[in-house]
């Protein structure tokens, strides 16, 4: 034991043993923080919070996944399953192979419903090898239809137009059905779904709405895969007259409707051209049909009004 009366003895003594009592103090304060940091990052983190007391579970999550896929969960490999938020909501994103197909899906954390969902075909050794000719933009539009379990008449499409993914031709189809927004890549070569997914628009209070201007009938492109895109465009040509009534936002024409606006105006009927594009968007915010097709070696762009049915804008690109 000190003798703390001779460390006070005098006021140098005093002075230099108060120092060491500080010094002392501040490394035990030390040591004890450090222990307690350590502790702290040994123990998990807590889950995103008071809302994941209530959640299905990421197992449960699989399982609503797998019914849904109609897949045997023996049969799913590489599974996973990660709680997550989405579009301000709390999900589970499910994730498998099975049969040939990824599939990834959003799952409801509270009552297992399904979010949103894709499916992509895994690629074999046996599907490299190219044949000779690409399906006609027609066929996969009605594979796509097929895939989606709706008719013709059900349906109004928005969007058919061939594009690549990697080194594989693929045909994009979107459309409406309801309240539900179908999204299609279509093989080009084999016809095969490569991918797909949907989009429920559900408005206040949980109810179905309708999605943002679908077109009004259920038109779509008949024709085959164009020729290989051609260079050396030309100026635009004239002559265009926009409508004349100012352009809404109100989709009133049909994606036949905006072909056969195209080729009309180019002089030509829907067997002599190979078309390549039909797609509706929107250019500040008025509906605009992007027509795109080929003869005699030479590419044909469009802008048709998804209003008035009018042409606005074209060009042609000579090879």
């Amino acid at each position: 034991m000190p003798n703390w009366r001779e460390l006070f003895s005098s006021p140098k003594k005093a002075a230099l043993s108060i120092a060491c009592i500080v010094v002392m103090l501040v490394t035990v304060g030390a040591c004890i923080a450090v222990y307690a940091l350590g502790q702290s990052e040994a123990e998990p983190e807590p889950g995103p919070g008071a809302e994941q007391s209530a959640v299905i579970g990421g197992e449960q999550a699989q399982n609503f996944a797998f019914a849904d896929a109609g897949v045997d969960p023996a049969e799913a490999t590489a599974v996973a399953a990660k709680y997550a938020r989405w579009e301000g909501q709390f999900v589970y994103e499910v994730e498998f192979l099975a049969e040939g197909s990824q599939y990834e899906y959003k799952i409801d954390a509270f009552d297992g419903s399904v979010v949103h969902k894709e499916t992509k075909a895994v690629k074999r050794p046996e599907d490299s090898a190219p044949p000779a000719e690409l399906i006609p933009l027609e066929e996969a539009r009605g594979i796509a239809l097929t895939d989606a379990g709706l008719s013709q008449e059900q349906a109004a499409f928005t969007l058919a137009e061939l594009d690549e993914e990697g080194s594989v031709p693929i045909y994009k189809v979107r459309f409406f059905a309801g309240n539900t927004q179908y999204d299609y890549e279509i093989n080009a070569w084999t016809g095969a779904v490569y991918s797909k997914g949907t989009v429920v628009y559900v408005g206040q209070g949980g109810e179905a709405s309708p999605p943002p201007s679908p077109p009004a009938d259920s038109s779509a492109p008949a024709e085959t895969a164009p020729q290989p895109q051609v260079s050396a465009p030309a100026a635009p040509s004239s002559g265009v007259t926009p409508p004349s009534a100012p352009v809404s936002g109100v989709v009133q024409v049909g994606a036949d409707e905006a072909r056969d606006a195209a080729l009309d105006h180019a002089g030509f009927s829907a067997g002599e051209v190979m078309l390549s594009k039909l797609k509706l968007e929107f250019e500040g915010g008025a509906p605009t049909y992007q027509v795109e097709f080929y003869k005699d070696g030479a590419q044909y762009s469009y802008e048709v009004s998804g209003t008035t049915g009018k042409v606005t804008g074209f060009r042609r690109e000579n090879s």
